[in-house]
């Protein structure tokens, strides 16, 4: 997929990717939802495969070339931007996601496997990231560019609120997956063609946050035999070593100084402020304070509550070495930054 210069190879290597997904959810998911799940997942992704689909062989229609080093010097007419841009963009919209096209996600996350849910945040939506890349620089235009970044910037608004109401701890980490893939949209498209270093760390750092985020989803999962928040609390008493490890996921995600994080966000920052002035600087800070707020409340809830259960499983050895190993490989990206 990554090494083709052929647009048909690339979503065909892609889709292999992508539609192994159903079978593991279904096989190995939580509930009699799942189901449904399976059903949410395959509308919308497929939704969205058709569209890149048609978009592809609209292109070869009016082109007899899918090259992507021969496109990119194309002249297209508005009529045929706009059809572009609309089978690309949502196509792959659904696909990253994309508000409004992100609830297959949320719901996907809560019933897939620990396993599956590190997989499609860490890697599977990056390559549809990347996939978008490539053809974004097709089709954008000005007025295309503004479109987007309206629906970027009300979809990080959108899952900075529903961090608020969540019951679930692994639909927490989805919609702040959600924020974070938006954000990086956001930096990609203001950036344009330079500093794509940072963006790459930034896809990776994310990649890698949010695998650890569900690894620890799923050792909170292990202790409570829940997700529910309203059965959650009190890990700083029954299981101390695994509330250090959640306190060092909270201060790298959110950004911290010191931290990798923070100075990939204070990027995202000047980038802003260099683009929309003191408007992005507000919108920086509002999309900061509702999720950061948002976010660390519900797991300090659960690490400071009154415990609902009397005894508390020990991390395994296993288990330990990989939360260690997350961190570890954390701190070694900040030096090479």
């Amino acid at each position: 997929m990554v090494s083709t210069s052929n647009l048909l190879i690339m979503i065909i290597f892609f889709e292999f990717l992508f539609l192994p997904s159903l079978f593991f959810v279904y096989k190995f998911g939580y509930s009699h939802k799942v189901e449904k799940t399976i059903y949410y997942l395959l509308l919308w992704t497929m939704t969205g495969s058709l569209l890149v689909l048609s978009g592809v062989i609209y292109l070869f229609s009016i082109t007899n070339d899918l090259t992507i080093n021969n496109l990119i010097y194309l002249k297209f007419s508005n009529y045929e931007n706009n059809i572009l841009f609309f089978l690309f963009f949502f196509g792959f919209g659904v696909k990253i996601p994309i508000w409004p096209f992100h609830y297959w996600l949320t719901k996907v996350h809560v019933e897939a496997p620990t396993g599956f849910s590190i997989f499609l945040s860490g890697f599977l939506v990056k390559t549809a990231f990347f996939c978008l890349v490539y053809f974004y620089q097709l089709f954008i235009t000005p007025i295309f560019k503004n479109i987007i970044l309206c629906f970027i910037l009300v979809g990080s608004f959108d899952a900075s609120l529903r961090m608020w109401s969540v019951t679930d701890i692994k639909r927490l980490i989805a919609f702040a997956t959600i924020q974070e893939m938006n954000l990086i949209f956001l930096f990609f498209i203001l950036l344009g063609n330079s500093n794509y270093t940072i963006l790459s760390l930034f896809l990776l750092v994310h990649g890698i946050l949010s695998g650890f985020l569900f690894f620890l989803v799923d050792q909170i999962y292990k202790q409570f035999m829940t997700r529910q928040l309203s059965g959650i609390a009190g890990i700083n008493k029954l299981s101390p070593m695994l509330h250090l490890i959640i306190w060092f996921a909270i201060l790298i995600f959110r950004g911290f100084p010191i931290f990798i994080k923070f100075f990939i966000e204070y990027e995202l920052l000047v980038t802003l402020i260099n683009n929309f002035y003191i408007i992005g600087a507000i919108y920086f800070f509002i999309i900061s304070f509702f999720g950061v707020i948002g976010f660390s409340r519900v797991w300090l809830s659960m690490l400071y509550g009154q415990p609902t259960i009397k005894n508390s499983k020990l991390l395994f050895k296993k288990d330990f070495i990989i939360g260690f190993s997350f961190i570890s490989l954390l701190f070694l990206l900040q030096f090479f930054f």
